[in-house]
């Protein structure tokens, strides 16, 4: 009897009595043939020996108590199916590809051999693998998975993507996956093979996949919007298993698919061949198992979650999860977006400018801190022709009015005291509004400022390397003196002053971190009260707070809404919108002032404790400051008060004042902020 034991089934055998811990069904006993069936007598269904032919069976020990068990069929290595007298053709096997995502049914095996998903980290909550045998598969399901990765292996590389005819991939079922697809169709009841096509690839089906299906020169062609180095990623990572029709006795009906045990992959000679399946189920050891949901011998519908082609001791190892969430996902193609083309674009690329709108754009796609809308914007490629660009809708730009705050807000007019929190004047739609100017960062930084973290001493240190006066600050053509050599940090953290013109050392209270005192430093000279300062302060206020409240929208896929133009990058050819109306009609380049100025803006509300308070108090109010630059392009200057809190201003001056240069004290008067630059304004009277 031992004559019949093939090489293939002894090199079987071989490899499985090699592996410490192996996921093949144990006991178990498989058998290399093409009828395969299943034995009710076992605790679970294993593949076993069918008496239709002359078969010898060897039984090789492969741990202490198990067996694996192979068996071989004459006749078996013909490529024509054999015929009985009289009966039907002898089945040969076929084969499906599964992806991840695809859904098949399995059988739980011994709940004992169950092993930690991750390995090099030991935690309570890691996942089981506990062995599995897969069942069997929907046959309609697996033809639709065929067909796909026909089309990912065997398509075209086109403009738009790759393709595959329905005639080339007829030749590819039948040669790759020995299989005839009219057979597939005879078998589903469909009277042709494009009649199965199309019903397999109905319109939802391709939104659900990533895929096309048109129809030209009277023949049906299947799509993909990706490249094809990217379609080769893919199915290298798709395992193909070896599949027979369904017997009786079978998990199953005439319309699934019988698993056989085995996978077909290619050997390090190119060859393709036949390897036995190890299957694991990715399991929770508090929701499934110790809940009783998963048991040994339990049968659930499983999703693919991995394949590796050495996962099981140098075997192949496929990982089913019952959780299809996220994992369903991988089954669609992500549109490359060089591939997305468009026949009838509403607008073109080129023609955006910034504060255009409204127009109505679709969600097409959730991403972290922002949403992908569709405009229907085409753009011309060299290679893809006319392709859909997408437009970038971060959320901090996605928000909208709400009319029912309105009713509630009041005007809020009153006096001010020391006692008032500078709290009281912080801008709560600011921030949002400002936000819609904000230039476009594709590369998803953060604007993180590290001057608003660090401390005096490390500002004043940083001047060695750069300068602390932010992008902006300066006009075109103006420079800045360093001074940082002059400041030095003592032991204690102290940080001592060295005077340019006198040599004199000088110590520097560093601020603590509380709020700024209210009072003047003792370098004022005196202070002209403005008649109508708390008017202005309580103008301000009341400009500051908001009739109706700036809400953010909550955005999901399908939804459609009015957006504007708000940066457009011709270099990277990508461009972002904004819900905020007020950008309509704006020219980019006042945009861009008026960003930067509401970006100064804001950081001088938060150096002086988060509102105005301080500078509207002391406009009209005269004191002695440092110059810190001067302006070669224009009639001022940039003067540090002597009032504590206070920061750097821009400080207007006379003609005859025209000479003053960086280092000089001079007096100023407290004008106000300008609004235009965003900065604290000042009065240069005389030079000191």
């Amino acid at each position: 009897m031992r004559n019949y034991i093939s090489f293939f089934a002894i090199f079987i055998v071989a490899e499985i009595s090699q592996q410490s811990l192996s996921f093949v069904h144990s006991p178990s006993l498989v058998r290399n043939t093409a009828l395969l069936g299943v034995n009710k007598n076992l605790p679970h269904p294993e593949y076993t020996i069918d008496d239709e032919s002359d078969t010898t069976e060897s039984t090789t020990p492969v741990d202490k108590g198990e067996y694996f068990s192979v068996t071989q069929t004459k006749e078996e290595s013909k490529e024509e199916p054999e015929v009985s007298k009289g009966g039907p053709p002898i089945q040969k096997p076929e084969y499906g590809a599964l992806s991840q995502g695809t859904v098949m049914k399995i059988q739980v095996g011994d709940i004992a051999l169950a092993r930690k998903a991750w390995k090099k980290r030991r935690r309570s909550g890691s996942p089981l693998l506990v062995p599995c045998s897969v069942l069997n598969v929907d046959r309609q399901s697996m033809v639709r998975w065929n067909m796909i990765y026909l089309l990912e292996k065997f398509g075209l590389s086109k403009k738009d993507g790759i393709e595959i005819s329905a005639s080339d991939m007829a030749n590819r079922y039948r040669t790759f996956l020995k299989s005839s697809l009219q057979n597939q169709a005879d078998a589903l009841s469909y009277s042709s093979n494009n009649e199965m096509i199309k019903d397999l690839f109905n319109k939802k089906t391709q939104e659900s996949y990533g895929v096309r299906l048109v129809e030209k020169d009277d023949q049906l062609f299947l799509k993909a919007p990706i490249s094809k180095s990217k379609a080769h990623q893919r199915t290298a990572k798709t395992p193909v298993l070896q599949f027979r029709l369904p017997k009786k006795g079978d998990h199953g009906d005439e319309d699934t698919m019988t698993h056989t045990g085995y996978l077909r992959a290619r050997k390090e000679d190119k060859e393709y061949g036949f390897l036995p399946l190890s299957a694991a189920l990715r399991v929770s050891q508090k929701d499934d198992v110790d809940s009783g949901r998963v048991e040994e011998g339990s049968i659930h519908p499983a999703v693919v979650f991995d394949y590796d082609a050495m996962g099981d001791g140098g075997s192949p190892l496929l990982t089913l999860s019952l959780n299809p969430r996220g994992t369903r996902d991988n089954l669609k193609m992500k549109t490359d977006r060089r591939f997305m083309p468009i026949e009838d674009p509403k607008c073109m690329f080129n023609e955006l400018k910034v504060g255009q709108g409204p127009y109505q754009a679709k969600v097409v796609q959730m991403l972290p801190g922002r949403a992908l809308v569709d405009m229907q914007v085409g753009r011309e490629v060299s290679q893809a022709g006319m392709v859909n660009v997408l437009g970038t809708l971060q959320f901090k730009d996605s928000f909208e009015s709400d009319p029912s705050v309105a009713k509630k807000s009041k005007w809020l007019i009153k006096d001010f005291d020391d006692n008032d929190d500078d709290d009281d004047y912080e801008d709560d739609s600011e921030s949002v509004i400002a936000a819609s100017l904000e230039d476009l960062d594709f590369d998803e930084e953060e604007d993180f400022d590290e001057e608003d973290e660090a401390g005096i001493a490390e500002q004043l240190l940083a001047l060695r390397d750069s300068s602390t006066f932010e992008e902006g600050t300066f006009e075109e053509g103006e420079e800045e003196e360093d001074i940082s050599n002059n400041f030095e940090v003592n032991d204690d953290g102290s940080i001592l002053f060295t005077d340019p013109d006198t040599g004199k050392p000088i110590l520097l209270n560093e601020d603590d971190g509380e709020e700024a005192p209210k009072g003047f430093g003792s370098k004022m000279v005196k202070e002209k009260p403005s008649k109508n300062r708390k008017f202005k302060i309580m103008n301000h206020q009341a400009a500051e707070e908001p009739k109706t409240r700036i809400v953010s929208k909550h955005l999901k896929v399908g939804d459609v809404v009015d957006v504007y133009v708000r940066t457009v990058s011709k270099q990277s050819g990508q461009f972002a919108v904004t819900t905020n109306p007020a950008v309509q009609g704006r020219k980019a380049k006042d945009m861009k002032k008026e960003n930067d100025a509401s970006k100064r803006l804001k950081k001088l509300k938060k150096s002086l404790g988060g509102g105005l308070r301080l500078i509207y108090e002391s406009e009209g109010s005269e004191c002695e400051g440092t110059v810190k630059a001067a302006s070669k392009t224009g009639d001022w200057v940039y003067v540090e008060p002597d009032i504590e809190g206070l920061p750097v201003g821009i400080a207007a001056m006379s003609e005859e004042l025209s000479g003053v240069n960086s280092g000089d004290r001079v007096r100023v008067r407290i004008e106000g902020v300008d609004e235009e630059r965003g900065q604290l304004s000042l009065q240069v009277l005389e030079k000191l």
